[in-house]
């Protein structure tokens, strides 16, 4: 069974914006802010149809990330 990595989305919000460690996306046309500490690995079988990417925010991602693991 394959996996994947996966972080949750949350609602954007005036009190979570600035924090290296939640990169914001938009997802069809909402603001989201990705809960980095929370990656979870779960089996792809359980994902839905695909509504959009956060490659746009790859640098983002990749910086909280590295934030998560080695603190810089």
């Amino acid at each position: 069974m394959a996996g994947v990595v996966v972080a949750p989305l949350v609602q954007a919000t005036p009190a979570l914006a600035g924090s290296r460690l939640h990169p914001q996306v938009v997802v069809a046309g909402r603001s989201y802010f990705v809960f980095i500490e929370d990656l979870a690995a779960i089996p792809k079988s359980t994902f839905g149809r695909v509504v959009g990417s956060a490659e746009p925010n790859r640098y983002e991602i990749v910086a909280a990330l590295d934030l998560l693991f080695t603190g810089i």
